[in-house]
């Protein structure tokens, strides 16, 4: 995993219950992965192992569209 990212990662952080901000987050992560190098990236740092975990906690239909979304562009 890049410093960077494992550093940014290592952080306790406060959850957040909005919806809205989990799809923009999930539609990020869904155009980075359409890109060759982007989708090498994310299977670098396990992405979808951690996308299945929070998409088997996930409750809200809309986000869990959003999970699918970024799950069908590896596929």
């Amino acid at each position: 995993m890049p410093l960077e990212l494992g550093n940014v990662l290592s952080f306790e952080r406060e959850p957040w219950n909005d919806p809205a901000i989990r799809v923009e987050a999930l539609e990020s992560i869904y155009l980075i992965t359409v890109q060759e190098a982007g989708l090498r990236a994310f299977w670098s740092v396990n992405g979808p192992c951690i996308l299945q975990v929070g998409y088997e906690d996930e409750e809200d239909p809309q986000v869990m569209e959003a999970y699918e979304l970024v799950a069908g562009s590896w596929q």
